[in-house]
């Protein structure tokens, strides 16, 4: 209990920012993710150092079946695992502050190149190179900024995302390589945090959506009640499958602003859904289902001059 286990992740409106941003600078965009990130996080002993850190150890028993392969290393074949257990040296798989150490280390990594986040998403990090200071042709002040922005990223605990110029791409992903090993890196056609992205190689649009998780979601059957009134309240186990249901279809609004009024519909009715509620929700996924490929999101350049209209 006195560990914090916070680790951030990039928002949705994070996410698609560098969607917006590719797309504007005509950048490429990529995916890349750390194998084993949490093994290659802080140890304990560089953690304990740290502000609000507090030293500690931690031992571990070997599931069964592990004992012999575990003797056949240099140093263990003595290995008794009924007297004896194993020190893990760093934050692995199955602590509950993984996530949050390995956060660290990235963040530090992450500056040292030369990124910085953002102040209205710390999950968001920038680029900037310094250029020659430009005056204004007619008064005024010199433009403010922190020079050229060159490159893009989120972070989704060991999964990034990023957009840039290709010099400092490389340069950005042969540093995370120097220290975290060798990256799973996909350009232009990925999934990212449950989202699909396509980019056009000549007009750099993306196209993002979920086409592939549709197929997944299930209606829910109920043809042996096609005689009962819609008002006939559902029973324990089609009241289950109705909260999955609108959560599987409150998941495809990442990306299918189009369904938001429906799905709202349907939450408000989770905690006693009719038989009426139930048709409804199955009715909208058969929608989903054959509208899928003409259902996204587009990200395209936008040509000047643009301003920016609020309402309130």
């Amino acid at each position: 209990s006195q560990f914090s286990t916070f680790a951030g992740t990039a928002t949705r409106w994070g996410q698609r920012l560098i969607n917006s941003v590719a797309a504007q600078h005509q950048w490429p965009i990529f995916s890349a993710d750390v194998s084993q990130a949490f093994l290659r996080g802080l140890t304990f002993e560089q953690a304990a150092q740290l502000k609000d850190e507090v030293q500690r150890d931690v031992q571990f028993t070997l599931p069964p079946g592990s004992v012999n392969i575990l003797k056949k290393l240099p140093g263990y074949s003595d290995f008794n695992p009924l007297t004896e257990v194993l020190r893990m040296l760093r934050c692995g798989f199955g602590l509950k502050d993984a996530p949050r150490l390995w956060n660290k280390l990235l963040k530090e990594e992450l500056k040292k190149i030369g990124l910085r986040p953002l102040q209205s998403d710390p999950e968001l990090y920038v680029w900037h190179v310094k250029e020659p200071a430009r005056h204004p042709t007619s008064g005024g002040s010199p433009p403010a900024g922190n020079g050229r922005l060159v490159l893009i990223i989120s972070t989704h605990v060991d999964d990034l995302k990023g957009a840039g110029e290709e010099k400092y791409r490389q340069i950005f992903l042969k540093a995370l390589e120097a220290r975290f090993g060798q990256l799973k890196i996909k350009q232009r056609v990925f999934e990212c945090v449950g989202v699909m992205h396509e980019q056009d190689p000549k007009s750099y649009e993306i196209w993002t959506h979920q086409a592939h998780y549709v197929p997944q979601v299930k209606e829910i059957p109920c043809d042996l009640k096609a005689l009962v009134s819609d008002d006939e309240p559902a029973d324990e186990d089609m009241s289950a499958m109705f909260m999955s249901l609108v959560g599987a279809l409150a998941w495809l609004v990442l990306t299918m602003p189009a369904i938001c009024v429906y799905v709202a519909y349907l939450q408000r009715h989770t905690k006693a859904p009719t038989l009426g509620h139930v048709r409804r929700g199955n009715r909208l996924l058969r929608w989903i289902r054959r509208n899928k490929t003409r259902l996204g999101v587009w990200f395209r350049r936008l040509k000047g001059p643009v301003r920016l209209i609020t309402l309130s």
